[in-house]
């Protein structure tokens, strides 16, 4: 059996896509909110690269 490791993000995504504009209008310009996005981005960028067929 192949236990694929990227399915325990379902939950993270649905999550993130839960966030009502309001909240998200309240955490504009939060430092810590931003750091930790472009650490996520550069995370799925990598994974992306890592994955995709060259």
């Amino acid at each position: 059996m192949v236990i694929n490791p990227l399915a325990s993000w379902g939950p993270a995504v649905e999550a993130m896509k839960s966030v009502s504009w309001t909240k998200l209008q309240e955490l504009k310009g939060d430092e810590t909110v931003l750091k930790k996005l472009d650490e996520a981005e550069s995370l799925l960028r990598s994974l992306r690269k890592a994955l995709t067929p060259e």
